[in-house]
């Protein structure tokens, strides 16, 4: 069965893929507008008038988000973070997350607004899992999970959403390691649920 690969930055046409861009393309259908936090400045600013303008015509925004082992100071990509959340509201548009080491402060910065959303490339402890799941969020699984026996064991009766990507690895067989998924967490349904909850988070309708 074909997978849908639920955040790429690599548009292939093969499957349902929902792919990162900065600028739009008319020949992608599905498309989140890209604000990495890699790439912020290192002061603040308001972002233009035409993001919002422009965020209007993508299906999702994403990835943004939080990354302690990257400059620029924490405190700055909060500050980004929240106007991008504000606006991804305003325009009620799902949103792709990008965290390394700030779910506390990404989890506080997303009780002031009510969001679909979607934390990419995971592979972390259990614990977490369960909590992104307990707040409403979907878990997009790293290709690695097929490594990582605490979570597959998750997987078994998932208690919350999950979709597979394939991210910045475009050489990788998405359905293989779905398929590989499966076996191992002894669910043969996981690539329905995966599919499901991709067709839901690009869906119009909030």
């Amino acid at each position: 069965m074909t997978v849908c690969d639920f955040h790429t930055h690599h548009f292939t046409g093969k499957r349902p893929e929902l792919v990162s861009c900065k600028e739009k393309r008319s020949d992608i259908r599905w498309d989140s507008l890209e604000y990495h936090p890699w790439n912020l400045p290192e002061t603040f600013s308001l972002l233009p008038g035409e993001f919002t303008g422009n965020l209007k015509n993508f299906t999702a925004l994403g990835e943004i988000g939080l990354d302690t082992m990257r400059p620029p100071a924490l405190d700055v990509q909060k500050k980004y973070l929240d106007e991008l959340l504000k606006i991804a509201s305003d325009c009620r548009k799902p949103v792709i997350f990008h965290c390394v080491r700030a779910f506390p402060e990404l989890f506080s910065l997303l009780k002031k607004y009510s969001l679909r959303w979607a934390v990419h490339g995971f592979r972390g402890k259990v614990e977490l899992l369960k909590e992104i799941w307990t707040r409403g969020g979907i878990v997009s699984l790293h290709p690695s999970i097929v490594k990582n026996a605490p979570l597959l064991s998750e997987l078994h009766h998932p208690s919350g959403k999950i979709a597979f990507e394939s991210d910045g690895s475009p050489d990788i067989d998405l359905d293989i390691i779905a398929e590989e998924t499966c076996r191992l967490a002894d669910n043969p349904a996981l690539i329905n649920i995966a599919n499901n909850t991709f067709m839901e988070f690009v869906a119009n309708e909030l």
